[in-house]
């Protein structure tokens, strides 16, 4: 879809905000993004996409993305992968607005694991488990930030900074044995942050089992 938008190509100034792992980053390199700013607070990840990610023009600032120093008016494209709910999300918006130039693209993008509108059994037996705010932005109800698309584009048009704003969400089906299933749960952030993350990962896979 970004590269059908015209929004990502050769030599496309380009921000990403919390990359993690760099699974993302990585196609963002391979697309052509470049010079690429990635932003990643956590200081562990930071160092394992700067001994992993390969380009030219990339450069990692591990700090929050609210703290980082960019230069505004400077960006062809910004992206986000399943980290933006970490962030308060007005005022991240409205700092996104100011670092792209005009007739840049942002694009924030999630991996929803399960579904949210009929019954699963193993989200079930897992909500106990799970409970808690699975991040700082998580409003009331049970919809997955990433899956509230109209909070999302109602804060996208508080800004009054973006011109065309799109929604698009995409379903597939997902066949994991236990193990995978704790291999996947052992990369969500707010799993990560947990003191208890091994004995409640190790819970996950008897559940999954």
């Amino acid at each position: 879809m970004l590269l059908e938008r015209g929004c990502l190509g050769k030599d496309t100034a380009t921000f990403e905000i919390g990359a993690g792992t760099g699974i993302a980053t990585q196609r963002l390199v391979e697309l052509g993004a470049s010079p690429l700013v990635i932003i990643e607070p956590d200081g562990r990840s930071a160092d394992f996409l700067g001994n992993t990610i390969q380009g030219n023009g990339l450069s990692i600032i591990s700090v929050p993305f609210e703290d980082a120093e960019l230069p505004e008016n400077s960006f062809d494209f910004g992206i986000s992968a399943t980290a933006f709910h970490w962030l308060n999300e007005d005022v991240a918006l409205e700092k996104i607005a100011r670092l792209l130039r005009p007739g840049g693209w942002w694009a924030m993008v999630w991996n929803v694991f399960g579904v949210y509108d009929r019954y699963d059994a193993f989200h079930e037996a897992t909500k106990e488990l799970l409970s808690g705010p699975m991040s700082p932005a998580e409003g009331p109800g049970m919809t997955p930030f990433g899956l509230d698309f109209k909070s999302r584009l109602a804060a996208l048009e508080r800004t009054n900074a973006f011109e065309a704003i799109e929604y698009k969400s995409t379903e597939w089906n997902w066949a994991l044995d236990a193990s995978q299933t704790v291999t996947l749960y052992s990369t969500f952030s707010n799993i990560i942050i947990r003191p208890d993350r091994d004995a409640l990962l190790t819970e996950i896979g008897n559940i999954a089992t």
